[in-house]
């Protein structure tokens, strides 16, 4: 892997899953509070899925690419070769997380834990652009 390949992953990363990350369980956190039960852990764990991990996946889908100057051509064959199959390994790694997370992780320490996380899934998502 050639550093620039490994800057822009860190750049991503760091936008996208660390400050972004963080700013959208404050919006979740903001909406639905920070309660435990069953119905909130759900709408919490859906609404992640739903609204922000599309967003973040196709950013970095998106911004890899950009980043180490493959064109916008490339970057827009990499989402579109990319989408599904990030979105089915978002599925299988971060719901069962969130469902975790938002029933035992106290609300000040997920997006520390969110992140490291993510940074596993983003070094994944690196390999694939």
């Amino acid at each position: 892997m050639h550093p620039q390949h490994i800057i822009a992953m860190a750049l991503m990363g760091g936008i996208v899953s660390g400050y972004g990350g963080a700013k959208w369980l404050q919006v979740l956190e903001g909406r639905y509070g920070s309660g435990t039960s069953g119905d909130v852990v759900l709408r919490k764990t859906l609404t992640d899925y739903v609204c922000w991990a599309p967003f973040a996946n196709s950013a970095y889908l998106i911004g890899l690419p950009l980043l180490t100057g493959m064109g916008v051509d490339a970057a827009l064959e990499t989402w579109h070769a990319g989408f599904v199959s990030v979105m089915l390994m978002e599925l299988s790694i971060f719901m069962p997380y969130n469902v975790l997370a938002f029933n035992h992780i106290p609300h000040s320490f997920r997006p520390v834990s969110s992140a490291v996380l993510a940074a596993g899934f983003t070094i994944g998502l690196g390999m694939l652009a």
